[in-house]
């Protein structure tokens, strides 16, 4: 799962950890915390779900206006937890329950175990995060080929989608995606056709497309539905 996109695996932002709905910091995995607790059984969905129970329910003790029941639903949908049947999550939950603040909230913002990394990324990407990130893939082709820069330069193509596809503030959070709208064939054509804009600073030295406010076209305002 969450391979696509240039984002290499890792997860977006978790919901409801440390704040409002939708607010919190990037996932990232660590170190198992190794022993104690019991392993998540049955299908993968189920084992799914509840390491999100888990992963929510530390994060209420350890970060302060933490909303469990917002975390929950949105770590299951970047988790594609419904789409998780038949993934081993024992030794990812075990490993999770066993957690600490220190291990699984070091700065505030959720980090698996290492352990969680293997079905996690076997989970499949949902039908709206695939089609969010073939639409970043449109936006930073246009925007390579407005700062005269080839599309095989890998690192710039890399650094950004994982600008767009990642970032809450100044891009889309693709593994938040629940819907694919009426208009998103008209949108990914529209995309080609757009002006050149000043190029502005990333990560990457190219000018950074602006998403999802204001929309890059028209057609694009209902092309990609998020979770709110």
């Amino acid at each position: 799962m969450n391979a696509g996109g240039g984002t290499g695996g890792s997860i977006g932002a978790v919901g409801g950890i440390g704040g409002a709905p939708g607010s919190a910091g990037a996932v990232s995995q660590t170190g198992g915390a190794g022993g104690g607790g019991g392993a998540a059984t049955g299908d993968g969905v189920r084992a799914c779900e509840q390491l999100t129970t888990t992963l929510c329910a530390t994060g209420v003790q350890c970060v302060a206006g933490t909303n469990q029941a917002s975390c929950q639903s949105q770590l299951r949908l970047e988790l594609d937890c419904d789409l998780a049947t038949g993934m081993d999550f024992s030794t990812c939950s075990r490993d999770a329950q066993a957690g600490t603040c220190s291990d699984l909230y070091p700065q505030g913002g959720l980090t698996v175990p290492d352990t969680c990394l293997a079905p996690i990324t076997s989970t499949p990407l949902s039908d709206a995060q695939t089609k969010c990130y073939e639409f970043v893939d449109a936006l930073c082709s246009h925007t390579l080929a407005c700062a005269g820069l080839a599309a095989s330069s890998p690192s710039d193509v890399q650094d950004c989608e994982d600008d767009v596809a990642t970032s809450l503030q100044v891009g889309l959070p693709c593994l938040l995606a629940t819907a694919v709208g009426p208009d998103y064939a008209s949108c990914i054509a529209a995309i080609a056709t757009l002006p050149c804009v000043t190029p502005g600073a990333d990560g990457g030295g190219i000018s950074m497309p602006a998403v999802p406010s204001p929309s890059p076209s028209p057609s694009c305002a209902n092309a990609l539905i998020f979770r709110p």
